[in-house]
């Protein structure tokens, strides 16, 4: 398995937890199912990856236009009807 990132994440979902314990027991971590591998899940449990930076967000002003879009095409159909 290639490394995760994230110390202990041995399944590589961005947290370290269970899931990782049990990818560790069937020997898919990166040293196999060591002593030293499960130090590590250990010493890291309940860790989560951060957000990446470069994580992309829409700009308030964007939500506000198409929310102004959404009603203003709603009231013009409700006026057709």
């Amino acid at each position: 398995m290639t490394d995760p990132g994230l110390a202990g994440d041995f399944d590589g979902d961005g947290d370290v937890d269970g899931n990782d314990f049990l990818v560790w027991q069937t020997g898919g971590s990166p040293n196999g199912a060591t002593a030293g591998d499960l130090g590590v899940w250990q010493d890291n449990f309940g860790a989560v990856a951060s957000v990446s930076a470069t994580a992309t967000v829409p700009e308030p002003s964007t939500l506000f236009l198409l929310s102004c879009g959404a009603i203003g095409m709603a009231v013009m159909r409700r006026r057709s009807h």
